[in-house]
């Protein structure tokens, strides 16, 4: 497996995930919803476009094979010795393309398959509506409080505060993605299919396993961004200009795998950091450290499991506890700059809950 996986360059699912997601959750225990059947029209539409598909990938195979025929056919008509002349042009070709592309970086791209059921928009309003009501919720309930009391408190209600600030993140993305995907299914009429929305199977990362994971599931909708502008850049200087260099071969390998994943923490660690910054004019340097640490725990925690995890079976749930006790205590480096300047107050502003209650206190019910 590439070490750019480690950073969730793949939205599909490779049947290595575990399965405890939001998705299991809400399908299997609350059961909110219900997958709705397609009309015939849709069931009709979705046929035609799998026929075609199917009918192009037959005419490709057929052209590729033809041609492997045709140069086989003209190969044998000639004599030994143009044979001998065409395998030295075909080596020195190679050689020539070879060293042209050499150092350059490689597009891996990865067509997913077509959902074999997709849905009317209307399944995933009780999704957006869950998603609605907690970045209402939240930032109300944080609003009441100060980064003073935050800080007096006991262990777990700041470890609470924490998985609200968190949670509220988690769920803003969400509802962004459900908004977006809604209305572009309402204006166009068309269903909603979870290859080409992906967030719709992502990966709740309350339940991830371990640190590798968690930021596989957490920066599913930035993916691209985060790989194209961290990973690779660093990937091509290392391969371009200090692996070739090097005598350790095993070292040069290492330091592939492990420097551009280290890039893009960076690289997002920095861009968190200007935010902050730009907004509260704080101390820089926790936003960048919390997000080296969780980078060299990602890097740990795969070659823990790529070593130690196959000898040994660890259960699930204790996997899940380590991995919550990570992160919760590498937490406060994130949230510092957030609760000590009450940022949570920015989304509270907008909050129908906030509005109702300034409404009620001005007429003197609160």
């Amino acid at each position: 497996m590439r070490m750019v996986d480690l950073y969730y360059v793949r939205p599909w699912r490779t049947g290595k995930e575990p399965t405890m997601n939001l998705e299991d959750w809400w399908t299997e225990i609350w059961q909110p919803f219900r997958k709705v059947p397609m009309s015939k029209d849709q069931f009709q539409r979705y046929e035609l476009e799998s026929q075609q598909a199917r009918i192009r990938r037959e005419s490709e195979k057929q052209q590729s094979s033809t041609s492997g025929s045709t140069s086989a056919s003209s190969s044998d008509s000639q004599g030994y010795v143009d044979k001998i002349e065409a395998r030295k042009s075909e080596g020195a070709g190679a050689s020539e393309s070879s060293e042209a592309i050499k150092g350059k970086p490689r597009k891996q791209i990865y067509t997913p398959p077509m959902d074999p059921n997709p849905q009317h928009w209307s399944v995933y309003l009780s999704q957006w509506l869950f998603y609605a009501v907690m970045m209402d919720c939240i930032p109300f309930f944080l609003s009441f409080l100060t980064f003073e009391q935050v800080q007096s408190f006991s262990l777990i209600p700041k470890l609470l505060v924490r998985v609200a600030v968190a949670a509220m993140v988690i769920f803003d993305i969400s509802l962004a993605n459900y908004t977006i995907m809604i209305i572009w299914a309402t204006v166009t009429g068309d269903l909603i299919r979870d290859t080409e929305w992906t967030l719709v199977r992502h990966y709740f990362p309350g339940f991830a396993t371990s640190p590798a994971e968690f930021w596989r599931q957490w920066h599913h909708l930035f993916k691209y961004i985060w790989v194209d502008l961290g990973f690779k850049p660093v990937h091509h200087l290392l391969r371009k200009h200090v692996t070739p260099h090097m005598s350790n071969r095993k070292l040069a390998k290492t330091l592939e795998s492990v420097l551009p994943v280290m890039g893009v923490f960076l690289m997002s660690g920095l861009m968190h950091e200007y935010m902050m910054v730009a907004m509260w004019h704080v101390r820089p340097g926790p936003m960048t450290a919390f997000f080296l640490l969780q980078g060299a725990a990602t890097i740990v925690s795969k070659a823990v499991n790529d070593t130690v995890g196959r000898k040994m079976s660890v259960p699930p749930m204790v996997l899940i506890a380590l991995t919550w006790a990570f992160n919760m205590t590498t937490a406060a480096l994130f949230m510092e700059p957030v609760l000590k300047n009450e940022g949570y107050n920015m989304v509270a502003n907008q909050s129908i809950l906030m509005h109702s209650y300034n409404l009620l206190r001005a007429n003197g019910i609160f």
